[in-house]
């Protein structure tokens, strides 16, 4: 993270600058995450099933097509992955009430345990980097992330 404590935009302030940035830096971010939580969630899951379970403890219920369409894998691989973590007793699949061959997944109590751990042991450690910055700079981070998610979340009609 310090190539990115010491990164500065040079000059722009547009809206095409903080497009360019934006797009720039998510890959960066997102990669560093990913490492991040792959150095915590231990030998037990491999990164699709990580990625599964942190998106079915966000969308409790969720299809299994819902499933593969986040992870961007096609439903015969989501089909194994979710087998796996059902064997393990992580994950649990029940046929809808309405339609017996359509599945909801939700994550067990030990899953939800095990990934909370995980995401626990993520956070501190990202949290850790993030002492290189002052607490005025942490301020900012926090306050410009804010706004670019509640923009995004809730966007305004453009002229």
């Amino acid at each position: 993270m310090k190539h990115l404590a010491q990164a500065t935009v040079k000059g722009g302030r547009s809206a095409e600058d903080c497009a360019k940035t934006f797009m720039e830096s998510i890959p960066v971010l997102m990669q560093h995450v990913k490492q991040t939580a792959h150095r915590q969630r231990g030998p037990r899951l491999s990164v699709p099933q990580f990625r599964a379970m942190a998106y079915l403890r966000r969308q409790p219920d969720a299809s299994l097509s819902a499933l593969a369409e986040y992870l961007g894998l096609s439903l015969p691989t989501v089909s194994r992955t979710v087998e796996t973590l059902v064997c393990r007793k992580l994950v649990s699949r029940e046929p809808l009430p309405r339609s017996r061959r359509q599945l909801r997944l939700r994550l067990s109590n030990s899953g939800s345990q095990l990934l909370e751990t995980a995401l626990a042991q993520t956070r501190q450690r990202l949290a850790d980097q993030f002492e290189q910055f002052s607490p005025k700079q942490r301020g900012r981070i926090i306050q410009s992330l804010q706004v670019l998610c509640e923009s995004v979340r809730h966007p305004t009609p453009t002229q």
